[in-house]
């Protein structure tokens, strides 16, 4: 029992004065006179954080963005891609974060609050306030946080859980210094420094124009051209831009907007934003110095990008031009003076719509159409063109972004408007309702504009899944009642709010944002192209589609159906071009929401003046 207690003894801890203890020393070692050393105190283990599955579920989230981005031909499928990828994705990440019982309660809660911050604050202080920041934000800040994970997988936690506290208020502090700028077709948005802005354009004196009072065969008088449908039927030029490409005649600053050009001998007119003030310009063609401008304190602001959106109509000195936010006015094209102006918003009833007013003004007989969205009778509105009376209102439609179209269907003049209701027919004379295809849509709009392809046919075109339809149309002769029948309804062809032409039984156009050539006997697509986006123009006389893409560049396309070949490119400019080109005395116009340039167009070599087309 002695030797016993002695053991028990030798192995219990001596208490100092101070409170403090000595480690007991083993009593065999100490009897047979070792040196004994205290034993070090042990160091608190690190939290380990697998991270293989928070890898797997970065990697996915940004594989998936970029394929849908890639491959994307509507808005829909790109929402998936882009909005759907990184939700998904943090909602995995979150769980597996607050599930990780390695990491201390405490620090979970404090690094969901710190990446709900990192989210947060960038999103609350931009001016303004856009959801689609989520859309950079959550993937960057995930992808980081797993990132850094990764990186300092060997390293002590205190270490560890700084890095990831640094990476989340890194990428906070980056994305505070950021703004959404706009959207691209397919509403994927893109970035810029908040301080970065619009070029402020000098004011200048105005001066007068010598404007002819009717437009010539030459000319581009309005949105489309004279009769709406992007049909040059006498430009010729030649195609080997290699050799000869088109010559630089000028490049200026323009304000924003989406408005295409009217061109009237040597002027062109347009419209855009210059800072608080809307303005409809005009500009010598030869040179693209500015004549004169007629502006109004209204800016509309969007994600799709400020100001106007309509193009000016030129008919007889005059100009008739619409707003974003409902303005519409009659101008003097020499002068720039305001003749009479209107309110759609108070004509209409109706605030403007989510992406402004869109539609640009037709001009049939002494009347000035305008589209106003505005539903029980009151869609269509008619003015006077010589005091801006309302003279006459009818239409369904309650939201849309397509223009008046003119047609001649049966023998009948008429004036067509698509929208959500689907496509309305009026006697221009009167706004009697002649006949209607209810097509109704929900959520995105009508965009597109109708095509007439002869007396009795009407091509409808409507995005995201719609497609297209062909219309016949018929009057009977004795009675006088209207008959519509669809022909076919093709789901392969979608044209958004990029419009199409027709040429020879087909149609050039976009099926979302990729080029497509669809046969209008049966509505099949025969071939498909890129994902070019933007728009297109018929140069008949050429056989040739000139297309231009979203990012600036310019094609020419052979109008064929057997397949798509690219014979010519320029980039004529650079960034978001979703405006309308021109091509008229031999030059070339196109603009985005910053820059207008003009180009000459090179000439048709002398051994292809006499000889007939490809196809």
């Amino acid at each position: 029992m002695t030797d016993e207690n002695s053991e028990t003894n030798n192995s219990e801890e001596e208490t100092l004065e101070d409170g403090s203890t000595i480690p007991a020393v083993d009593g065999g070692a100490a009897a047979d006179g070792l040196p004994t050393t205290p034993e070090e105190p042990k160091q608190p283990v690190a939290p380990r954080l697998s991270i293989a599955f928070p890898v797997v579920v970065a990697v996915a989230q940004v594989a998936l963005i970029f394929y849908f981005l890639k491959t994307s031909t509507t808005p829909t499928r790109t929402y998936i891609g882009i909005a759907g990828a990184p939700i998904l994705a943090t909602l995995l990440l979150v769980g597996w974060w607050m599930l990780s019982r390695t990491v201390p309660l405490r620090d979970r809660f404090a690094g969901l609050l710190l990446a709900v911050a990192a989210v947060a604050v960038p999103l609350l202080t931009a001016l303004p306030m856009d959801v689609f920041f989520l859309v950079y934000l959550l993937p960057v800040v995930t992808t980081s946080v797993v990132l850094v994970a990764a990186v300092t997988g060997g390293m002590h936690w205190k270490l560890r859980r700084k890095g990831l506290a640094g990476g989340l208020l890194l990428c906070m502090a980056a994305f505070c210094l950021m703004r959404v700028a706009g959207v691209d077709g397919n509403m994927a948005p893109f970035l810029a420094w908040r301080w970065s802005g619009e070029k402020e354009i000098a004011s200048v004196e105005n001066k007068v124009a010598a404007v002819l009072t009717e437009a010539a065969p030459e000319d581009w008088p309005g949105f489309r051209g004279a009769t709406r449908d992007s049909r040059n039927l006498v430009s010729r030029f030649g195609t080997d831009w290699a050799a000869h490409p088109p010559k630089e005649l000028w490049r200026r600053s323009v304000g924003p907007g989406w408005s295409s050009f009217a061109v009237v001998g040597d002027y062109f007119f347009t419209q855009e934003q210059r800072g608080a003030q809307e303005a409809v310009v005009c500009y010598e063609t030869a040179t693209g110095e500015q004549v004169w401008s007629n502006t109004v304190d209204v800016r509309f602001v969007e994600r799709m990008g400020d100001g106007p959106r309509a193009t000016p109509t030129f008919q007889k000195g005059r100009l008739y031009t619409q707003g974003a936010t409902g303005i519409l006015q009659c101008i003097d094209a020499a002068t720039g003076k305001t003749i009479w102006q209107r309110d759609l918003v108070k004509d209409g009833g109706k605030k403007a719509p989510t992406w402004g007013f869109c539609s640009s003004p037709l001009l049939v007989d002494d009347l000035v159409i305008a589209y106003t969205g505005a539903g029980g009778g009151k869609s269509v509105l008619a003015y006077r063109q010589d005091t801006g009376e309302i003279a006459w209102s009818a239409g369904k439609g309650g939201h849309g972004y397509s223009s008046p179209q003119w047609a001649r269907l049966a023998q009948t003049p008429q004036v067509l408007m698509s929208s959500n209701y689907g496509l309305e027919s009026f006697d221009a004379k009167t706004g009697a309702l002649l006949w209607e295809q209810e097509w109704n849509i929900k959520g995105n709009p009508r965009v597109a504009q109708s095509y007439v392809v002869d007396d009795f046919t009407v091509i409808g075109g409507t995005g995201q899944g719609k497609g297209a339809r062909f219309l016949r149309v018929d009057k009977d002769s004795g009675s006088g009642a209207w008959s519509v029948k669809t022909s076919w309804t093709s789901k392969r062809f979608r044209p958004y709010f990029n419009d199409y032409v027709y040429y020879n039984g087909y149609c050039y156009g976009y099926d979302g944002n990729r080029i497509a050539c669809m046969d209008t006997t049966d509505g099949k697509v025969r071939w498909t192209g890129e994902r070019y986006g933007g728009q297109v123009l018929l140069l008949a006389e050429m056989e040739m589609i000139l297309a231009i893409t979203e990012g600036g560049e310019v094609l020419l396309i052979p109008a064929f159906p057997g397949g798509i070949e690219v014979v010519a490119r320029l980039q004529a400019l650079h960034g978001r071009t979703w405006n309308h080109p021109v091509v008229a005395h031999n030059k070339l116009f196109v603009r985005n929401d910053k820059e207008a340039v003009c180009y000459e167009l090179p000439p048709v070599p002398v051994e292809e003046v006499e000889a007939p087309a490809a196809h």
